[in-house]
């Protein structure tokens, strides 16, 4: 079994909770009700592509940060809000049950839009919905299967209009973590 390492970024309060119990896994009440819709979509695509998913709400890991580095920079701004107390957590997880996305592209699922790869595609899909010939159940089901794209790291895609994938972050979301996939554990109070 392959472990990939990933990273997590938790408030302490959940670090200290999670020494406590064990494991991590999250709670549906901790997520934005705006969030809900794409994490359910989420969800969904963890139980088709993760072997033995339970159902449970995703855990978010980092599986590459930027061009430069995999490690997420807890120096930088937007973890928390300023002054709050974190924790990064360094991890080793089976690669199966790791479910890799974009995290740009993953914005797409978030603001309920159609994702395309390229200016042309957006346009094509823009008329189409605009024609009033296509019936809002098609147009809704062509949407949500546009957001796969989030898993494709291969094909094509305009770096104009979408951005180069060689320097796309990479998440990824996993069911539960185990306090005793921790490899390192690193406090920080948010900027």
């Amino acid at each position: 079994m392959d472990a990939l390492k990933v990273w997590t970024i938790q408030p302490f309060a959940a670090w200290e909770q999670f020494q406590q119990q064990g494991v991590i896994t999250c709670q549906a009440r901790f997520v934005d009700s705006y969030d809900k819709p794409a994490y359910a979509w989420m969800r969904h695509q963890m139980a088709r592509r993760l072997p033995g998913y339970q159902g449970d709400w995703p855990v978010w890991v980092w599986v590459k940060w930027d061009k430069t580095s995999p490690r997420p920079d807890i120096s930088a701004e937007g973890h928390f809000p300023h002054g709050q107390k974190g924790v990064m957590l360094e991890c080793l997880i089976p690669q199966e049950s790791v479910l890799i996305s974009d995290f740009e592209l993953w914005h797409f699922v978030m603001n309920n839009q159609y994702l395309s790869l390229s200016e042309a595609e957006s346009e094509k899909w823009e008329a189409r919905a605009a024609s009033g010939t296509i019936t809002p159940a098609t147009l809704l089901e062509e949407k949500e299967k546009s957001w796969e794209k989030i898993f494709d790291f291969t094909s094509p895609r305009d770096p104009d209009w979408i951005g180069d994938k060689s320097e796309a972050q990479l998440q990824g979301c996993i069911e539960s973590l185990r306090l005793d996939q921790i490899v390192t554990v690193t406090p920080f109070t948010a900027r």
